[in-house]
């Protein structure tokens, strides 16, 4: 699907830009007027009437300019994540156990989560006499896990998968570090995304969407219907984003 996807964009006139960073966001008046990018031709600055953005907004309120006032910024500051190491292995191995995937919650390994990607869809494995396994470490940027080294974290998987009885015939590993994977619920995270919420209303041609575009920690379909109401309310259509959550909606019901 991500791969259909900018091709279908590409065959209809967009653009897709890959390993491009959006570092400012310029505003004139109430509106963004242009987006300035950088990639390893150099810095772009980009035109635009409508803007969608699924940046964290932890890190889209520093990139407004001119910047927003200090309390937006401050919110912004406040705002917390939570990131996952990923370790794929690819087992020698047709079938080790029925699940989709496991939580695991015994003090005697670091994994927190285990999916078997054979068991969401054959196709997700290439080869059917192979097992596909993704050990998912939950950490923080920063922390041990997230600095501890790609060949050490394979051991670290390796091990993990022994200690729960589970035969490893490892032919492959490779390691996939994801930052900001889940927006943090503290104590105080509601009134900054608050503050966050009223001022990003004030401005008409501008979205956020997605689970860290509204740091909320809703599913990956919520995520993507938030981005695909925003589109139709580019086209004339009047959906509130924010509604979308766990319960089906009257937006989720009509899509």
């Amino acid at each position: 699907m991500w791969h259909e996807l900018p091709n279908r964009a590409e065959r209809l006139g967009g653009q897709v830009h890959l390993n491009t960073e959006v570092v400012r966001l310029r505003q004139k008046g109430s509106l963004i007027q242009s987006i300035c990018v950088k990639n390893e031709k150099g810095m772009t600055e980009i035109p635009g009437t409508d803007f969608i953005s699924a940046m964290p907004l932890g890190e889209l309120i520093p990139r407004l300019d001119p910047p927003p006032p200090g309390e937006v910024v401050e919110a912004a500051k406040k705002l917390r994540y939570r990131a996952i190491v990923l370790v794929c292995l690819i087992l020698d191995r047709e079938k080790l156990f029925p699940d989709q995937w496991i939580y695991v919650h015994s003090p005697k390994t670091k994994v927190g989560r285990i999916q078997n990607f054979k068991n969401w869809s054959p196709d997700m494995v290439p080869d059917p006499t192979k097992t596909s396994l993704g050990m998912e470490y939950f950490c923080s940027e920063g922390d041990e896990i997230w600095s501890t080294s790609d060949a050490q974290l394979l051991e670290l998987a390796l091990s993990d998968l022994s200690g729960m009885g589970q035969p490893s015939c490892p032919l492959e590993g490779l390691i996939f570090r994801q930052a900001k994977a889940y927006p943090v619920y503290d104590a105080g995270y509601h009134e900054h995304l608050d503050v966050i919420h009223r001022f990003l209303s004030t401005i008409p041609n501008f979205r956020s969407v997605g689970r860290n575009g509204m740091h909320r920690y809703n599913n990956q379909d919520h995520s993507m219907l938030t981005a695909i109401l925003a589109a139709k309310n580019l086209l004339g259509e009047d959906h509130n984003l924010w509604s979308v959550n766990t319960a089906p909606s009257d937006d989720e019901k009509s899509s």
